[in-house]
């Protein structure tokens, strides 16, 4: 495999960081939406170069990243281990 040297664009790096159900230091609540429709071409661009990648598969979809399906958790249990929802006890 090859380093493919790719510059990472400014909107696809927005793309990849945002995630609106977390906060960031500084960061506006909630957050302005971004362009996600940068990130499938730029996913199948670098997938495709994945040696075991089928090229008949396509990213075709993408959604804001939500912190609450990745752990597998509540949005109200995350944002109560986060500190910003203190109306629920623990």
């Amino acid at each position: 495999m090859e380093v493919a040297n790719r510059a990472l664009t400014v909107d696809v790096v927005a793309a990849l960081t945002y995630w609106p159900g977390v906060i960031w230091g500084g960061q506006k609540n909630p957050p302005d939406p971004v362009d996600l429709t940068v990130l499938p071409p730029f996913s199948n661009e670098v997938l495709g170069e994945l040696p075991w990648w089928n090229l008949d598969w396509k990213v075709s979809h993408v959604e804001p990243g939500e912190i609450a399906k990745v752990l597998g958790m509540s949005e109200t249990d995350v944002r109560v281990i986060a500190g910003l929802d203190h109306s629920s006890k623990r």
